[in-house]
């Protein structure tokens, strides 16, 4: 989780040591997480804390929603084109590596942990399938090493 005062890497609480192990050290060069690099004036990108909670995730035709432990939640629904059947997408975006995304509005966006506090709904949502492959984030200069979220 991104957010103004620190990153915090989530970790399913059912992940054995050797999952957790790898895990983390997969997240460390996709997430940036020895990265400074800010997203936007304000905010700290230091990797605050790894926490083990329960995840739930599901996702249908016209929703998806995540819970992480007790400490966040997000659902969002799919915005339905004029068909009345298939979700509005956008492909190509540059912002987010997703071919094509979904476009949704969020019912559901809280987070708390340490300073980071926060409740909305209603904002935008992009959601789609992804694959990172870790040849992506590897490189001699890490500056250009591209990670989650850059």
């Amino acid at each position: 989780m991104d957010a103004r005062f620190g990153r915090t890497l989530y970790i399913d609480s059912h992940a054995n040591e050797a999952q957790r192990a790898a895990l983390n050290d997969i997240a460390t060069d996709l997430m940036g997480l020895k990265s400074t690099d800010k997203f936007y004036p304000g905010q700290s990108m230091a990797h605050i804390a790894t926490r083990y909670v329960d995840i739930e995730q599901e996702s249908d035709p016209k929703s998806n929603h995540l819970k992480l432990g007790e400490d966040g939640e997000f659902r969002a629904y799919y915005i339905i084109g004029r068909d009345g059947v298939n979700p509005v997408t956008v492909k190509n975006n540059t912002t987010w590596a997703i071919d094509v995304a979904i476009k949704a509005t969020t019912s559901t966006f809280w987070y708390m942990y340490g300073r980071n506090r926060f409740r909305m709904n209603g904002t935008n949502s992009n959601q789609g399938e992804f694959e990172y492959d870790s040849s992506q984030y590897r490189s001699d200069d890490k500056t250009d090493a591209p990670h989650c979220g850059r």
